[in-house]
């Protein structure tokens, strides 16, 4: 069964804590609702665990520790109710949590937040604009002059990689590699201390979203309205790709199942589309917002789907019902 819930504004960023759906809202207010048998309210008001002075511009999560970065360069990494914060210079664009820290991209530096303050780090690769943590320690960080292998437990750069500007970056499921999608259409796989990676290309234009399916055998991105997968063998890609096509509006959303090769897709006309990409080429499953949709999200266990829209519109519903097509 699909259920709803009416945010107090529309929310860009969503995450799953546990049972617990987390949403940051662009009024600032950053909600976490318990999708359990017994939700509970948290003490600062209907489901509010922290306000901001201005619009989220970036939420993650990893074993409960929730970074969050705002426009104004407010940073926050929060663990149950304890959280500490910092504030950068410019607006933050991407976060990810690590053992080590929570990591923010901001201007042209890293800012690693913990229990013990705040240091920034500039890199050489000018703005950055995205984030994937890479094992416990590694941070893989693109920018406008290409990717940067961050060590977080020295607090050190490990390497750059030289490449047209990277708009997004994802670990694979095995933590070895990363995919990066540039500018220019294309997207690369690098591994840290490794130059050379394996270039994906013949997107007609900027790779705005990347995914790997669960079991590492594919990677996913989307330019437009479609999803390029390229199937991977023990050795080499595919030299053919194939395409997902289901959309008819530009794809605004993208995650990979944490267990299973399913992926979840979301569109600026509202359609919220589930793909097993290795049983079918067609969607498995469709549903439909009202807006944009604007964040999907897998828990943790890959038993429930999460999206929001532009009309602040927040669903959840179980894995099992996309059998049905």
């Amino acid at each position: 069964m699909t259920r709803r819930h009416h945010l107090p504004d529309s929310a860009r960023h969503l995450c799953w804590v546990d049972d617990s759906l987390v949403a940051a809202c662009d009024n600032g207010s950053v909600l976490c609702l318990d999708t359990g048998p017994s939700p509970q309210t948290d003490v600062n008001g209907p489901g509010v665990i922290h306000r901001l002075n201005s619009a989220p511009r970036t939420l993650s999560q990893r074993d409960g520790v929730i970074a969050i970065g705002a426009q104004d360069g407010t940073a926050v990494r929060r663990e149950g109710r304890d959280f500490v914060k910092a504030l950068a210079p410019t607006s933050i664009v991407a976060s990810v949590v690590t053992p080590a820290g929570a990591v923010f991209a901001t201007g042209d530096e890293l800012l690693v937040l913990d229990d013990a303050g705040s240091e920034r780090h500039p890199l050489d690769i000018g703005l950055l604009t995205s984030l994937a943590a890479l094992g416990d320690r590694l941070v893989a960080v693109g920018g406008v002059h290409g990717l940067c292998w961050f060590d977080v437990t020295r607090r050190s750069p490990q390497g750059y990689v030289r490449l047209p500007t990277i708009v997004a970056v994802e670990a694979d499921p095995l933590q070895r590699s990363v995919v990066a999608g540039e500018l220019g259409g294309s997207m690369h796989v690098l591994e840290p201390h490794h130059v050379d990676g394996i270039e994906l290309s013949g997107f007609s234009d900027r790779v705005a979203e990347v995914a790997w399916l669960a079991s590492g055998a594919a990677v996913c991105g989307v330019c437009d309205d479609e999803i390029t997968r390229w199937d991977r063998t023990v050795s080499a890609f595919v030299e053919e790709p194939s395409i997902l096509a289901g959309h008819d509006r530009p794809i605004t959303a993208l995650a990979a199942h944490p267990r299973l090769d399913l992926l979840a897709s979301g569109d600026d006309g509202g359609m919220v589309i589930v793909w097993a990409p290795h049983v079918a080429d067609e969607p498995i499953w469709r549903g439909h917002l009202d807006g944009i949709v604007l964040a999907v999200a897998w828990d943790g266990t890959g038993r429930r789907l999460a999206a929001t829209s532009s009309d602040g519109t927040l669903i959840w519903l179980p894995t099992p019902s996309f059998d049905r097509r």
